[in-house]
């Protein structure tokens, strides 16, 4: 399992308006995904307008925090601060139809395939308040 190394933090993802939703709800336990409030349109990573209708009305809903592995890695270099080497990095498909990327906390020696259901899990390890969304195999 990945873990901070010795003494150092992780870097702190940004937060701005189109993305506060998504921290919000990470530290509430939640997955929440961007929606287009005029045409429905889901979208990840968050961002100001619509790239279907061009809207800039938007909400989120809430995910089941269930998926499965599209795509994984791990990343053996460069060190990265506040991470113990190596780490798996996922690319979850989400059965509403996004992909959201995050670390898979079952680590390097664990069964990992295309395709492998996983689960969502929220660790509060980049310092302060700042919770991660995170995942793990079901």
């Amino acid at each position: 399992m990945s873990e901070p190394a010795t003494g150092q933090r992780r870097f702190r993802p940004a937060v701005n308006d189109d993305t506060a939703f998504w921290w919000e709800g990470a530290r509430q336990g939640e997955l929440r995904i961007q929606e287009c409030l005029s045409c429905g349109t889901l979208r990840h990573p968050p961002c100001p307008m619509c790239a279907v209708c061009n809207s800039r009305d938007r909400g989120w809903v809430l995910s089941s925090g269930r998926g499965v592995i599209h795509s994984w890695v791990v990343h053996h270099h460069p060190p990265v601060r506040g991470m113990k080497l190596p780490y798996v990095v996922v690319l979850v498909e989400l059965p509403e139809g996004i992909r959201v990327i995050g670390n898979l906390l079952d680590g390097p020696d664990a069964a990992i395939a295309i395709g492998a259901a996983v689960d969502v899990d929220f660790a509060a390890d980049a310092g302060d308040d700042m919770v991660l969304a995170q995942w793990r195999l079901a």
